[in-house]
Parts: structure tokens; sequence; C-alpha cells
């Protein structure tokens, strides 16, 4: 497994990927995937992305709600992303706002496992930290 951590301005993220193959093989597999799918324009265009994208709610920061949000999602074969989900909430507030952010994410380039597309799950850790 890979794993890359980010940081920008406030917002910390990592990447942990998995390949998702045919159900008809073992569930006590594990597969590393030779091509990662990649976010267009790589990691630092994913950042900005997340940066641009990911807006604090008003109703956390008069709270003074802060943490990280754990969002898992599948990078399809065809680099659509897909199955948003929280797999580590902080706060209802937080949680939407990070998968909200994520759903508008564009196509990726999809991993790859001996040369042909698999499905991929993300975990992307989204940190919400307030200013002083």
């Amino acid at each position: 497994m890979t794993r890359s951590l980010l940081l920008v301005l406030g917002l910390v993220f990592g990447i942990c990927s998995f390949a998702q193959v045919d159900k008809q093989d073992s569930l006590d597999r594990v597969y590393e995937i030779s091509v990662m799918p990649e976010f267009p324009g790589g990691e630092a265009a994913l950042a900005a992305f997340i940066k641009k994208e990911v807006k604090y709610p008003k109703k956390a920061k008069r709270a003074g709600i802060q943490g990280k949000v754990l969002v898992s999602f599948v990078v399809d074969k065809d680099g659509s992303v897909t199955d948003v989900s929280i797999a580590r909430g902080m706060d209802p507030l937080l949680d939407e706002e990070a998968m909200r952010a994520v759903r508008l994410m564009p196509k990726w380039t999809p991993g790859l496992l001996n040369g042909k597309p698999v499905k991929t799950k993300f975990n992307l850790p989204v940190s919400f930290v307030l200013k002083d």
C-alpha cells in the first residue's frame, strides 16, 4: 500500500489505496497495483483542488469545531470518483463538507493492476483547523 501526505494551509490529507479486483478472488489476498491512480495534474493539483473547494462551515467556525475527517472513496476503472463515504467522522458539519468537496473531484487516471484498470479505494483525511 502506498501512503502520501500533503500539507496545504491548514488542510492535511493523506492518501491510502487498495485495489479492488474480481469478486471471485479470495478476500484474503492483498494486491499491489502497478500504477497508482492519479488526480489530474498530480498531488500538487489535488492539494490545490482541496484548498479551493473545502469551505469551513460557518456554524462549525462559530462553535469552535475543528478536527480531521477521514473520507473514503473509490476511483473507478474509468477514473470516476464513486462510493464517497465517511470512514471516520469528526462532526456532521465537517463530515458533510469534506464529502461535498470530494464528490466534486474530476475523473482521475485510474490505477492499473497487471496493465488493466482497476477500482482503487482511497482514504483521504481532511483536517479542519481554525486560525487564531
